[in-house]
């Protein structure tokens, strides 16, 4: 039998698995407007939930209400939002079956203004208070940079102003964030909110991740350095956080050469509401 014949034979039994697959799982729409499946596990057609057309929109993380499982946050990265920055906030009050922006993280101002460039997080807290994260670029182009942070107190239609929430002196800038709230009830720091970031400066040749907490609800931040500062060729990347049900915040990164090309992953864990916590382990 030839190569070929096989290929042709391959894909016919394959597309006849795949279509007897789908039609098994397919959703089948009730009479509630919901989807009932049978049998399990359902996959649903996908849905467009940015605006479309000439826009791009991409980077999108994605938050559920804990208190409306069918409320929906969308963060992305978003470029009909150029008359504010390039952030915008997408919700869906429907489980995911139509969406609306309303949202793009505006301009904060001052001596040196700042716009949401790069990197929306989102998540809710255990009363359904919506959060948002960016880091944001100064609008001059000097390279300066700050992370901040917005809040949503009807989970996720109306918002206020954006908030510092990681910052430091001098020609410095913020890269790689990340957002995480403490959403448990029985957390002892339930309703914290937590950002991360690798604190970029000497023109790139040093950095160090840091994280701010805030537990006011967003208002105020404190944010302390999680490990020491790294000298090139050595750089820290990536940081990503999560909190477990008794408000421990983990926090992970990766630490390698300039070019990344060897490296691991570093842990490191508060049990304080976000204080400095033990050194850093791999």
């Amino acid at each position: 039998m030839t190569i070929s014949r096989m290929l042709i034979i391959f894909l016919a039994l394959g597309a006849g698995y795949f279509a007897q697959s789908q039609s098994a799982s397919a959703p089948v729409l009730t009479d509630a407007g919901g989807f009932d499946c049978s049998p399990a596990p359902c996959v649903l057609p996908p849905t467009q939930a940015s605006e479309g057309g000439d826009s791009v929109v991409t980077d999108s993380p994605i938050a559920a209400d804990p208190l409306n499982q069918e409320r929906l946050l969308l963060g992305s990265r978003d470029s009909d939002c150029v008359s504010e920055g390039d952030l915008g906030l997408h919700l869906s009050e429907d489980g995911g079956s139509t969406w609306a922006r309303v949202e793009c993280m505006p301009v904060i101002a001052g001596r040196r203004g700042f716009y949401a460039a790069d990197e929306p997080s989102v998540g809710y807290d255990q009363k359904g208070n919506a959060y948002a994260s960016g880091a944001y670029s100064d609008i001059a182009g000097m390279g300066y940079g700050l992370v901040a942070v917005q809040k949503s107190s009807d989970g996720g239609t109306n918002w206020g102003k954006p908030v510092i929430a990681l910052q430091s002196p001098g020609n410095t800038n913020y890269y790689l964030t990340h957002l995480s709230v403490d959403a448990s009830p029985s957390s002892p720091w339930a309703g914290a909110v937590y950002v991360s970031g690798v604190l970029v400066s000497d023109q790139g040749a040093k950095n160090q991740v840091l994280v701010s907490h805030s537990t006011d609800g967003g208002a105020t931040w404190t944010q302390v350095a999680v490990d020491s500062v790294q000298k090139y060729p050595s750089s820290d990347n990536l940081t990503r956080m999560a909190v477990a049900k008794d408000g421990s915040v983990y926090l992970t990164w990766l630490r390698c050469s300039w070019n990344c090309r060897g490296g691991y992953i570093t842990l490191s864990r508060s049990v304080d509401g976000g204080a400095p916590g033990p050194s850093p382990s791999k």
